[in-house]
């Protein structure tokens, strides 16, 4: 047996069997994916793959996240395009701009990424999603009505200050994706 082992591994070394190493992926975390939209136009199919990680809490994480998701949005539909959106609420698929990152990986395998790492607090968490969720929910509502409804949720049953209801806004900045 040692015999064997011995021969396999001056083999290799002779041959020199090389480890190829991704500096990159280091920065990728565990996603989930919650949601998917089939964009299709004219034959070339393309996809929107929403993604909640968590974890990716720098620009780095969120961009190579993003572009794994990418490069398995690819693989599993065979897809031209895939363009993958890190929530930042659970419900940010349904309406708005919550998004910690967007990267589109075109058909020649170009990403183009836009990223944050700006990271919601509680209060701007809850006017995200509350804000999504009654946008959805009053969709057909004038906009007074809607304007009702949104602070008594806001500020009868969250307590959150009339004066600090803002919607957050999320910058991302353009961020280069580089293949090894």
């Amino acid at each position: 047996m040692y015999k064997s082992l011995t021969i396999l591994i001056l083999g290799l070394f002779i041959t020199g069997c090389t480890v190829e190493y991704n500096e990159n992926a280091k920065h990728i975390q565990m996603y989930e994916l919650k949601a998917v939209d089939d964009y299709s136009k004219d034959g070339n199919k393309k996809m929107r793959w929403f993604i909640d990680a968590p974890e990716a809490l720098s620009k780095e994480q969120r961009a190579y996240t993003a572009y794994e998701a990418a490069l398995d949005c690819k693989k599993k539909t065979s897809a031209v395009e895939c363009t993958v959106y890190q929530i930042a609420t659970q419900n940010a698929y349904l309406y708005g701009d919550s998004f910690y990152s967007v990267l589109v990986l075109d058909k020649n395998n170009k990403a183009t990424a836009k990223v944050s790492e700006m990271k919601l607090s509680k209060n701007q968490y809850n006017i995200a999603y509350y804000y999504t969720k009654l946008r959805t929910t009053y969709k057909n509502a004038q906009p007074e009505e809607f304007k009702k409804a949104f602070y008594t949720v806001m500020v009868n049953k969250l307590n959150i200050p009339k004066d600090e209801l803002k919607l957050p806004q999320i910058k991302r900045e353009a961020f280069t994706i580089v293949k090894e």
